[in-house]
């Protein structure tokens, strides 16, 4: 069962991957509009994170589960701390198109926190000696 919620999670992360490159994109090229080095540096802030965890999504490592979890929900804190360091700046379309490319990535994430939850609980075994 856990495996498979790995698998379902991993290819969630992917389609908010994809979908945050074409939408980071739009955003980049459109409200950069002086240099397209913006719109390329947007997308890969943006997807090359999710790609990374996805790809560690595959493994069953216990190190590689607790650093994914640990570094999804760094990542959640700093996308979502960035948006509202800036949401006074924003122009409305500017707050439309942000959200859409920073909400499902910050939702992704907190789904692999979710699935790498049970890494940080302590297994405790207990053997009857009689």
């Amino acid at each position: 069962m856990e495996e498979r919620m790995r698998r379902d999670v991993k290819q969630l992360v992917l389609a908010v991957a994809v979908f945050s490159t074409m939408v980071s994109f739009f955003v980049g090229f459109v409200f950069d509009t002086g240099i397209w080095l913006g719109g390329m540096l947007y997308a890969m802030f943006m997807a090359g994170p999710l790609f990374l965890i996805a790809r560690a999504l595959r493994s069953s490592g216990e190190e590689v589960k607790r650093t994914t979890g640990v570094i999804s929900i760094v990542l959640g804190v700093y996308w979502v701390a960035i948006v509202f360091s800036n949401w006074g700046g924003y122009a409305l379309v500017q707050r439309i198109m942000v959200s859409l490319a920073i909400g499902p990535a910050v939702l992704a994430l907190l789904s692999v926190v979710l699935v790498e939850l049970p890494t940080f609980i302590p297994r405790r075994f207990t053997t009857d000696a009689r």
